[in-house]
């Protein structure tokens, strides 16, 4: 190695007057090396890739889309859902009130009762209709309103039998306080 070296060294001069021609030199390397197609199958190859992944990202997008709009709706069944139950619960206190107050009531012959309870038997049953349509179609608000409007009803028909009831009682007291 020493002599190479010392060659070199005596000689370095003679390196200097020609200049390197690296285009020469890549060529000679380039022509040494394998051929390969290596262009087309990566060209290929991307875009495959490119139409793969704009597929999944697309995908995912539906799918959080999707998983979205069920999440609002589920969101909306459970608040009607929860409306339904407090309107329930608020309106069948106040009517099961009133029908103890009614039934427990002297001044009511045992027919009109009966024709009362059938009454507000059909009303009942109009309610139990409405509520499987709610059911059908939870986000309905027409519906709803017609539970509401339907409870309503009752009530007016309750209050109306309950103030028939007491009217003759004011009366008697008032003839006894005239007297």
């Amino acid at each position: 190695m020493e002599k190479l070296e010392k060659i070199i060294r005596d000689n370095i001069h003679e390196f200097d007057d020609q200049p390197v021609n690296r285009q020469r030199i890549w060529s000679q390397i380039e022509s040494n090396l394998p051929q390969r197609k290596k262009h087309r199958t990566v060209e290929i190859r991307r875009r495959y890739l490119n139409i793969a992944a704009s597929f999944v990202v697309l995908s995912l997008a539906l799918g959080f889309i999707y998983l979205n709009v069920k999440s609002n709706s589920m969101q909306s069944i459970l608040a009607n859902q929860n409306e339904l139950h407090d309107i329930n619960s608020y309106y069948n206190q106040l009517i099961d009130y009133k029908i103890e107050k009614i039934k427990l009531s002297s001044a009511l012959s045992e027919n009109d009762r009966i024709e009362f309870m059938n009454y507000f038997q059909e009303l009942e049953e109009e309610s139990k209709i409405l509520e499987k349509d709610l059911m059908n179609n939870i986000d309905n608000a027409e519906v709803l309103s017609a539970i509401v409007e339907n409870y309503r009803k009752r009530l007016q028909v309750l209050e109306n039998v309950l103030r028939r009831i007491n009217q003759p009682k004011k009366s008697e007291d008032e003839k006894s306080i005239s007297i």
